[in-house]
């Protein structure tokens, strides 16, 4: 991936096991006091049992892939930053934002990858369609999620007015597209018999992230935990009748981090009424006690996005 130097700058990454990062930034008690849990929060049982199931329809059935990835982080004042940037580029080019993107990819070494970029509505093709700006022009990243590929023709190799996050800082059109259809022929293609239209994007209206954000971070400050990051972790869904049309689909949930420890480690946590439950999610499963499970509401970590496929064209 190439990036420009005030890019290489701006922005910095962190690969590590899950964990909860804190702003450069913090907002202070006052901007973040009385903030209500967002949409979409999900249950630490609920969380758990998609992290297995990441672990034995993804991996295991794999000898070879024993090692991958199971999650990516991002810092959280990277993130803060990059959707307050999305926000004033695509106002600059009068762009209304719809939604927040999440396209699964791979790098070249084979590992997955998270790749955030906004979204907006293309009426011309009916569907809501990730985006960046490239050369001056807003640039799709991709027509059908049902496709295997995105042929981007020519994508550019420059940041400068990229609005696309990968963990290592921004990322090119030519980079984004190449991860994008890398996931495809790593991730997907092997199990097509299994899972015909497994998940390429996952999605959130716009501004449930930020309130996600804003929320992991008064919880934060109310438990006395230095908030550093993020995780994105990789699950799939319950394969069973009651799921439909998700049943054994890929998803993410995330979880907030911090750092501690002798070795000053990235730590994974939830909160569950007032206490702090560690995630490891190095482990192949994992297993909570089922005192600490908790509900949706005192839980730390979010889901239910939407996602394509399976859920039609529309997105």
């Amino acid at each position: 991936m190439k990036t420009s130097h005030r890019t290489r700058q701006a922005f910095f990454a962190v690969v590590a096991t899950i964990t909860l990062s804190s702003c450069e930034q913090e907002a202070s008690t006052a901007e973040t006091a009385n903030v209500s849990p967002p949409e979409h929060m999900i249950s630490l049982d609920k969380a758990t049992t998609e992290y297995n199931n990441f672990y034995t329809t993804r991996i295991a059935p794999r000898k070879t892939a024993t090692e991958e990835n199971r999650s990516v982080w991002f810092d959280i004042g990277q993130l803060r930053q990059h959707l307050n940037r999305m926000d004033q580029i695509a106002a600059q080019y009068q762009i209304p934002i719809t939604k927040l993107s999440f396209l699964l990819g791979a790098n070249a070494q084979g590992q997955r990858t998270v790749l955030i970029a906004p979204m907006t509505f293309d009426s011309q093709s009916g569907s809501h369609r990730a985006f960046t700006i490239e050369q001056q022009q807003l640039r799709f990243l991709h027509t059908d999620p049902y496709d295997n590929y995105s042929l981007i023709a020519s994508p550019d190799t420059e940041t400068e007015t990229s609005l696309v996050l990968g963990t290592s800082g921004l990322v090119s059109t030519a980079e984004t597209v190449a991860q994008y259809n890398r996931y495809y022929d790593t991730k997907v293609a092997p199990i097509t018999d299994q899972v015909p239209h497994d998940t390429r994007i996952c999605f959130y209206k716009k501004g449930i992230f930020s309130a996600y954000l804003d929320y992991l971070q008064q919880q934060a400050a109310d438990n006395q935990i230095t908030l550093d990051g993020v995780q994105v972790v990789f699950g799939v869904y319950d394969n069973t009748p009651e799921m439909g049309a998700m049943a054994n689909h890929q998803t993410l949930f995330f979880a907030p981090t911090e750092t501690g420890g002798k070795n000053k480690q990235t730590i994974s946590y939830s909160i569950i009424e007032s206490t702090k439950v560690i995630l490891d999610f190095s482990q192949n499963t994992l297993s909570v006690p089922s005192h600490k499970t908790g509900d949706n509401q005192s839980s730390s970590i979010m889901n239910e996005l939407g996602s394509s496929p399976p859920l039609g064209k529309d997105i």
